[in-house]
């Protein structure tokens, strides 16, 4: 658990006023100037979602893994889903908003839900290399076309989104512009239509600071620094998070890596908790050996597909992961599942006083 310094400082004040002091009531005490009291007006206030990615095969798995979603969201009543990228394998889709890898990878496998699902882009949503942005564009076009149910929703190739009068705010990220260094100019479509990841940086940075959200999500496909296979963040990808997100928001939820992970504080980024969800349809379980970056983890799975349930409520959020069933692949199985409050995370710095011997 984090310790807020402020809160000790001005604790410890306290105690040596009150070794030298002694007041009629606690009223007499003096004003110490001291971090903000926790916020009591979400008390009532809940969300429940679904987080997941990796997930756009097309194949049997994900529509099994699917059907296990909607056995939890059935039970938990889930008010939408974000998605971690790499929503139509494997180089996204090639004909525009017309192309049938929606409705396969999409429609069909989620047909069963009635709610929003909030995407981002993943590698393979821009032509597998991350860099054949015009596919990952046809994913944002979809949002607004007639071939859509209205359930996929990416109004943008980065957006935000606000819930329940601002009790939680969401923000998605382009991470393939993100690495397009600056140097060679962004990613080039042609003499007109670059993609540069600079004023995707200003708009994060004006948006979150600007933000007065009591919950504050940044979801996209990359890791910034992880245990698994994938190993630590692309350099461009680090610097850019580390601009507008890193100890900014609570959570930063990323996909990329297809296994089920929330790692414990990462240097440089301490006050933002990281759970990757990549597994929406398979587990990859790499049988090279993977990169030791000393980042402790308070949970991995990797032995199968599975996805996590994310409730917050008032100042708590709890997150419970799960896989599937060996023997029914369409039957969740609960894994892990652990509950943080604001205080916990470093959010809301109570100042506690001492009980003070009266004159």
């Amino acid at each position: 658990m984090r310790t807020p310094v402020a809160a000790v400082a001005a604790a410890l004040l306290v105690v040596g006023l009150a070794g030298c002091l002694q007041f009629e009531d606690l009223d007499d005490l003096p004003a110490i100037p001291g971090p903000p009291m926790p916020d009591d007006r979400y008390a009532g206030h809940t969300v429940s979602l679904l987080l997941f990615g990796d997930q756009g095969t097309q194949m049997q798995d994900q529509y099994d893994t699917a059907q296990a979603m909607k056995k939890v969201c059935d039970e938990e009543d889930c008010d939408f889903a974000i998605t971690l990228g790499d929503n139509i394998y494997t180089v996204g889709p090639l004909v525009g908003t017309s192309d049938p890898q929606f409705v396969l990878g999409f429609e069909e496998p989620y047909a069963d839900f009635a709610m929003p699902f909030y995407m981002t882009l993943g590698n393979h949503d821009n032509g597998g290399s991350g860099h054949i942005v015009v596919h990952g564009d046809y994913e944002v076009a979809y949002t607004y076309s007639d071939e859509s149910s209205g359930k996929w929703q990416m109004p943008s190739r980065y957006y935000n989104q606000t819930f329940n009068d601002g009790f939680l705010e969401i923000w998605s990220v382009d991470g393939d512009t993100l690495t397009a260094g600056d140097s060679v100019g962004g990613i080039r479509l042609g003499p007109d239509v670059i993609y540069d990841r600079q004023p995707q940086i200003h708009w994060m940075q004006e948006s979150i600071s600007g933000s007065d959200a009591y919950w504050k999500i940044v979801f996209g496909h990359y890791q910034y620094s992880t245990e698994g296979y994938k190993g630590d963040g692309d350099p461009l990808f680090k610097d850019a998070l580390e601009q507008f997100m890193c100890d900014q928001v609570q959570f930063y939820f990323y996909g990329h890596q297809h296994q089920l992970r929330w790692t414990e504080p990462i240097d440089g980024c301490e006050r933002t908790e990281h759970i990757n969800s990549g597994a929406g349809a398979r587990s990859t379980h790499e049988p090279t050996p993977e990169p030791e970056l000393g980042i402790d983890q308070y949970f991995t799975y990797v032995d199968g597909a599975g996805f996590w349930h994310i409730q917050f409520e008032g100042d708590t959020m709890t997150g419970t992961a799960y896989g599937v069933s060996p023997e029914d692949p369409t039957e969740p199985v609960e894994l892990y599942q652990r509950t943080v409050t604001r205080a916990e995370l470093g959010w809301d710095q109570q100042l506690l006083l001492p009980e003070l011997e009266q004159a």
